[in-house]
């Protein structure tokens, strides 16, 4: 199995993703800034270190082209001022000052890359920035967000953001992002992304939906034989654990994994002796 840092980082990306939601973000009331705020506090209140955080990933799509669509995933982060350690599944991604180690328990195989960038400088990056009003009045121009009611009473709140942007000839929004969190610790418990893209159908099959009360008000027929699904991909984020201890244990380091030999070259550690090492040192 061939691997290079470009196609392993994809890998990542949506590992992040609730770590980056602040940069797609809008309010629609009379207080747009005051809202935009809110939602960028809650994405961001809980970002500091040290951050232990555990949370099951759900990927659902209307119509799945392929099993990343119905994925679950369960990601683990445990993150210092000198060090990260991110788990997704049987992935690995350990990182300090100097190196980063992507390890595939299920290949059996290490990726070593020399980090350029010091560990708080990636992790400003990751965790984010809170935004100026001149940066949410911008966001505001793409994005709308409102309050809307929570499931359970109490300490509960939930924000639900959209693109203004909408599908074809629907009412539906391309992007929709909705926050559930605590209002007293402004903690998120629960993320919900949801993006929308138009799937192309024949007549046969956009008459099947078209009875179908599921597929109500996502079909599109703009031309004679034009047909069209708008096709929703959803992803949850649901959080376990956030803590903010110093007593967590962390799970692993770089030299767990990799160590040098007595020609300074990196070989497995005790205990992954039968894993590849690629050096791209």
């Amino acid at each position: 199995m061939k691997y290079n840092k470009r196609a392993m980082d994809k890998k990542w990306v949506y590992i992040w993703v609730f770590f980056l939601l602040p940069t797609i973000a809008g309010a629609q009331k009379i207080d747009t800034l005051a809202s935009l705020k809110q939602f960028v506090q809650v994405c961001n209140n809980y970002k500091k270190v040290p951050l232990h955080i555990s949370l099951n990933i759900y990927k659902t799509a209307d119509v799945p082209a392929s099993a990343e669509d119905t994925a679950f995933s369960k990601a683990e982060f445990f993150i210092t001022g000198k060090e990260s350690y991110v788990r997704l599944n049987n992935l690995e991604q350990m990182v300090n000052d100097s190196l980063m180690l992507l390890v595939n328990n299920d290949a059996r195989q290490m990726i070593l890359y020399a980090n350029n960038t010091p560990v708080n400088m990636r992790l400003s990056a990751y965790l984010g920035l809170q935004m100026q009003d001149s940066s949410l009045q911008k966001m505001a121009q793409n994005y709308t967000a409102v309050q809307i009611a929570a499931e359970k009473e109490g300490d509960t709140a939930v924000i639900e953001l959209k693109s203004r942007a909408v599908i074809g000839a629907t009412a539906l929004p391309k992007e929709t992002v909705q926050v559930t969190y605590s209002k007293s610790s402004y903690v998120p418990f629960r993320v919900v992304v949801e993006d929308r893209k138009l799937i192309p159908l024949d007549s046969v099959g956009y008459n099947t939906l078209l009875v179908t009360p599921k597929y109500a008000g996502k079909l599109i027929n703009p031309g004679k034989d034009n047909f069209f699904l708008v096709n929703t991909h959803t992803t949850t984020f649901i959080y376990n654990v956030m803590s903010y201890s110093n007593d967590v244990l962390y799970p692993a380091e770089i030299n767990d994994r990799v160590v040098k030999d007595g020609e300074k070259h990196y070989v497995p550690a005790k205990g992954y002796e039968t894993f590849r090492v690629i050096d791209n040192l």
